[in-house]
C-alpha cells in the first residue's frame, strides 16, 4: 500500500554523503594544513535537537509489503528503489514491487546451481534493472534482470574472497570492497562485465583483523555522481575512489580511543550521502573487548549524533538524530539506509506501527482529513505482518537556519 505523505511531513530525512575531488578533513573551525586538508573537529558534545526527516528528505511512500506463508521478512535488509524492492533473509532473497506486491523468490541458501552458501556483498544498477550479488562461496558474481525475472551471464574469473560490499560504477564496470578478513592484498577490486579486474591500492597487512576495529564496518557507498566513497574499517579516514586511485577526502577530528587492559573505547564516523553542497554523516561510539587467547572479541555500539555540514560554508548542524512522521504518526526512526544514487530507506516493524499509530490516535496527533485513512491503515496491520518500508529522496537544497 502505498500512501503520500501529507505536504508538510512528505520530505523525509536520511544522510547523503557527496564526493568531491578536494581533500578534505575535520574541524569545526575550518583550516587548511600543508597537505591541503580541510579540518572540521566533530569532537565537541551534541545538542539535544532531532532533526525532522522532512527537512533533508522528499518524496516519501510508505509500502507495505505482502505477507504470506512463502514471502515473509524477518527484518529488512535490502534495496527499496522506484519499482523493486529486494530484501536479503538468511535462507532466500526475496523480490517485492515497489508497492509491496511479492513477485517471488530470487534465490535461496544452499550448495546446488543459483543457491547462494553466503551473501556478502549486492547491488541494483541505477535503471533497477540488474541486481548482482558476490557468494563469498563462488568464483562468480550473480546477474538478476528483475523486469524479466531470470539470471543472466554471471561475471566470471572473479577472485575468491569475502566481500564486504559491492557497487555498480557505471553499466559495466563493478567495484568489490574485499572484507577486512579475507586474503586480499588491495583495498578494492574493480570488474567489468566480462571479468577483466583492476586492482586497487594495496592495504596494510593487519596480524590479526579480528581484534582490529574503529567502526561498525567499512563504508563503501557510490554517490550520486557514480563516484565511490570508501571509509576502511581499521581508519577513521574517508576516501573518494577514482577507478585505481583512492585519494584521502574527509579526516575528522573525533574522541581519540581510550584502552584499558583488553577494552577499547572510542568514536567513529560513518557517511550516508554526500551532495554537491552538503555531507550527511553519524558519529557513533563503541567498545570493543578482546580476547587474544579465544581469538574473539565483542563489541558494543551505540548512536551519537548525526551531522549535516554545509561544504561550501563549513557551518555544521550536530543533532542528536532524525525524528520522522506519517500523516501525524510519529515513527520509531533508528537508521537511514542509503538505496543508491541519492535515495535512502527504512523499516519499522508491523508491531511498532501499530503501537504508533494507536498513540497517535489516543493523543490526538492526527488531523481529523487524516484519521479516517489512518483508522484504516491500522485495521489492515497485524502485529505479524511483513515490517513497513519507508522510502525517498535526499533533497539537492536544504536550509536549516530556522532550526538553530
Amino acid at each position: 500500500m502505498k500512501h503520500p505523505f501529507k505536504r508538510s511531513t512528505k520530505k523525509l530525512i536520511l544522510f547523503v554523503l557527496v564526493v568531491f575531488s578536494l581533500q578534505i578533513g575535520c574541524n569545526k573551525k575550518p583550516s587548511s594544513d600543508q597537505n591541503n586538508h580541510l579540518t572540521i573537529d566533530l569532537s565537541a558534545p551534541g545538542s539535544t535537537i532531532f532533526l525532522p526527516l522532512t527537512e533533508i528528505a522528499e518524496d516519501i511512500q510508505m509500502t507495505q509489503l505482502e505477507t504470506r506463508n512463502d514471502c515473509l521478512v524477518s527484518h529488512f535488509r535490502g534495496f527499496a528503489g522506484k519499482k523493486h524492492i529486494i530484501c536479503f533473509e538468511r535462507n532466500n532473497v526475496l523480490h517485492f514491487t515497489s508497492d509491496g506486491t511479492f513477485i517471488g523468490e530470487i534465490m535461496r541458501a544452499g550448495q546446488g546451481p543459483g543457491e547462494f552458501y553466503h551473501i556478502g556483498a549486492w547491488d541494483v544498477d541505477e535503471s533497477e534493472r540488474f541486481l548482482i550479488i558476490y557468494d563469498s562461496n563462488k568464483d562468480f558474481i550473480y546477474r538478476y534482470d528483475l523486469d524479466k525475472g531470470e539470471f543472466v551471464t554471471p561475471i566470471k574469473n572473479v577472485t575468491p574472497t569475502f566481500a564486504d560490499a559491492m557497487q555498480f560504477l557505471n553499466d559495466s564496470m563493478i567495484a568489490l570492497l574485499p572484507s577486512v578478513y579475507s586474503n586480499s592484498e588491495h583495498h578494492y577490486l574493480i570488474y567489468s562485465l566480462n571479468g577483466d579486474v583492476s586492482k586497487g591500492p594495496k592495504r596494510e597487512v593487519l596480524d590479526n583483523p579480528r581484534l582490529q576495529f574503529t567502526g561498525i564496518s567499512a563504508d563503501f557507498r557510490k554517490t550520486k555522481s557514480n563516484n565511490i566513497v570508501y571509509r576502511p574499517r581499521t581508519s577513521d579516514t574517508i576516501y573518494q575512489i577514482n577507478e585505481t586511485e583512492m585519494t584521502p577526502l574527509f579526516v575528522p577530528i573525533i574522541e581519540k580511543k581510550r584502552q584499558s587492559g583488553n577494552v577499547t573505547e572510542g568514536e567513529y564516523t560513518e557517511h550516508i550521502y554526500l551532495s554537491e553542497d552538503y555531507l550527511y554523516l553519524y558519529k557513533n561510539q563503541f567498545k570493543h573487548e578482546t580476547n587474544s587467547e579465544a581469538n574473539s572479541i565483542s563489541i558494543t555500539m551505540s548512536h551519537g549524533n548525526f551531522y549535516v555540514i554545509n561544504l561550501k560554508t563549513r557551518e555544521i548542524f550536530d543533532s542528536r538524530g532524525l525524528s520522522a512522521k506519517y500523516l501525524g504518526v510519529s515513527l520509531p526512526l533508528w537508521r537511514i539506509f542509503p538505496s543508491g544514487g541519492n535515495r535512502f530507506n527504512f523499516s519499522v516493524s508491523a508491531m511498532d506501527f501499530i503501537e504508533s499509530i494507536d498513540r497517535g490516535i489516543d493523543g490526538d496527533q492526527i488531523s481529523p482529513e487524516d484519521l479516517e485513512f489512518i483508522t484504516q491503515l491500522r485495521k489492515s496491520i497485524s502485529e505479524e505482518d511483513n515490517p513497513i518500508i519507508f522510502s525517498g529522496t535526499f533533497k539537492e537544497n536544504i536550509d536549516l537556519s530556522h532550526l538553530k
